[in-house]
C-alpha cells in the first residue's frame, strides 16, 4: 500500500493505493483532474514562480518510501512500502539498469524521469546510504521522499524487477 496526500504542502494522508501498479495507472490516467494544472506546468517550465507553485500546491502525491500514520513526517512512519522513488534529470533512461526499475514516467518537467525500484530493508536509519547505493547501482539517480504524480504516455511498470537488497 502507498499513502496518498493532496500535494507537497499538505502532507495529511487523504487515501492510499493499493499497490504500485495503482500508483502508475492512476498517474497515466487522462481524467484526473489536476491534467490541466500538469500541462500548464509543463508549458511554463522549471524554475518559474507558477510552476513552483503548481509543483507544491496542485498536484496530489503518493508516498513510495514509507508509509506513515495520518501524517507524512519522519516520525509517523509505519513501514517501508518495499520501492524506493528516485529522480532522474536527465532526459534519458538509456543508462540505467532496467533490472532493478520497477516502474518510471516523465516528471512534472517533462525533462526526467520519476523511477521506483523494488528494495527490501529499507528503513529511516539507512536511507540517505540507501539512496547512494542504489544511485551508484543504476548509475546516476538522485533522490526524493515524496513524488508529486504526473500524466505520461512514456511509462513503464513490471512487477518482476530484481529487488536490491540493502546491507
Amino acid at each position: 500500500m502507498f499513502n496518498r496526500i493532496e500535494n507537497i504542502k499538505d502532507r495529511t494522508i487523504t487515501g492510499s493505493f493499493e499497490n504500485l501498479e495503482a500508483v502508475v495507472n492512476y498517474v497515466k490516467s487522462p481524467n484526473r483532474p489536476e491534467i490541466k494544472h500538469i500541462l500548464r506546468a509543463r508549458e511554463l517550465g522549471k524554475g518559474t514562480d507558477e510552476y513552483r507553485q503548481i509543483k507544491t500546491d496542485e498536484i496530489p502525491c503518493a508516498t513510495i518510501n514509507f508509509n506513515h500514520d495520518r501524517y507524512v513526517r519522519s516520525s509517523t512512519i509505519t513501514n517501508p512500502t518495499g520501492y524506493m522513488f528516485l529522480d532522474l534529470d536527465d532526459n534519458t533512461m538509456g543508462d540505467v539498469d532496467m533490472n532493478y526499475v520497477a516502474a518510471y514516467w516523465r516528471s512534472l518537467s517533462n525533462h526526467g524521469y520519476s523511477v521506483i525500484v523494488k528494495v527490501s530493508y529499507l528503513s529511516p536509519d539507512n536511507l540517505k546510504q540507501s539512496y547512494l547505493q542504489v544511485g551508484e547501482l543504476l548509475d546516476r539517480l538522485q533522490g526524493g521522499r515524496i513524488k508529486p504524480e504526473k500524466k505520461d504516455p512514456f511509462q513503464y511498470y513490471t512487477e518482476y524487477s530484481l529487488s536490491w537488497l540493502q546491507t
